[in-house]
């Protein structure tokens, strides 16, 4: 079999050759054990794959709509080996919200979406977070390095001696 520059993914197959000559080549791409991508790059070789190859693991992504849910899903992110995506739909989400991981992935956390997180608008007074008055009404904390995105969210109501709003 002669290869092209654009490769399907080999599902379930015990061998595969592929001659790569004439400036064609391959990219072999895994995960490594800690969810991170490599590359190896093949040209002018005869590539046999042996083996079962498996897609990657997408991003967990996650549409809440109730207050239990979306601490449900912060609860699963903090340690679930990945970097995350919470979809809030738009409303009014009473509480006090916590996520404090010791992995080194991120969390990002998106308000304005519909019903069923098919579409989204993106308007901070669509989606409210509010803490009632009592505590920290969003509390991120990751002790490993690992980034944070909060977006179209609007925080208030919180209630404490220095930090009320999201920490």
């Amino acid at each position: 079999m002669t290869a092209t520059p654009s490769l399907g993914i080999l599902k379930n197959a015990s061998t595969s050759e592929m001659n790569l000559t004439d400036g064609l080549y391959a990219q072999l791409l895994f995960w490594t054990g800690d969810n991170r991508n490599c590359y190896i790059t093949f040209q002018d070789v005869t590539l046999t794959v042996r083996g079962d190859i498996r897609e990657p693991i997408p991003e967990p992504t996650f549409c809440v709509s109730t207050p239990s849910e979306l601490q449900s899903a912060l609860t699963t992110a903090e340690s679930n080996g990945q970097d995350d995506i919470i979809r809030i739909v738009q409303g009014t989400y009473h509480g006090n919200f916590v996520y404090a991981s010791t992995e080194p992935y991120g969390v990002t956390i998106e308000g304005g979406y519909n019903l069923g997180c098919v579409s989204r608008v993106v308007n901070p007074d669509n989606t409210v977070l509010d803490g009632n008055g009592s505590g920290r009404v969003l509390y991120l904390l990751a002790s490993n390095i690992g980034s944070f995105v909060v977006d179209s969210l609007t925080i208030r109501n919180g209630n404490m001696m220095s930090y009320s709003g999201v920490e």
